[in-house]
């Protein structure tokens, strides 16, 4: 870990090396396993890629996503992905499309990782321009559990509405 502590986002943006998005993906997901920065952010494309959350909030450029990844990663506290069945990938000349379904034990439900890759035909290999993670809802399920986020979202905006009022 005393090693991580020297590195920078911009000594880790771009340094993967992965012929196949699929390649890539299995990287990326590894790594945050494992809590390695340097493999982690080398699958990214630029300073300028996304991350999104499962949070509304969580809609990070790389630097932001940088700073609350570090902390969690130096702490060795990684969070683990599986992909599940197979990976959609639609290749186009210079970039690529995809869906993945992942498995968390954290949160026990299927996740969705989707995207955009850019293709480096210097080095002939790929880079994440945006990930995100998402939590698909089975169409039996969508309007008790929008009620519930609706809900949560009312109690929230209360809060700050309150939280207003007292500056």
């Amino acid at each position: 870990r005393m090693a991580a502590l020297s590195l920078t986002l911009e000594s880790c943006v771009r340094t993967a090396r992965f012929a196949t998005v699929d390649d890539l993906l299995d990287e990326f997901n590894k790594a945050a396993a494992v809590a390695s920065l340097k493999r982690y952010f080398g699958c990214f494309a630029s300073k300028t890629s996304r991350f999104l959350g499962t949070d509304k909030h969580e809609n990070w450029t790389l630097e932001e996503f940088w700073d609350y990844t570090t902390t969690r990663f130096l702490r060795g506290d990684g969070w683990t992905y599986v992909p599940k069945g197979l990976r959609k990938i639609d290749i186009y000349p210079t970039f690529a499309v995809f869906d993945e379904t992942v498995a968390s034990n954290s949160f026990k439900a299927t996740g969705r990782g989707t995207g955009c890759c850019e293709y480096d035909s210097q080095f002939n290999c790929w880079f994440l321009v945006t990930y995100h993670l998402s939590f698909p809802i089975p169409n039996p399920l969508a309007n008790t559990i929008c009620s519930i986020i609706a809900d949560f979202e009312t109690r929230e905006n209360d809060a700050d509405i309150l939280l207003l009022k007292e500056k």
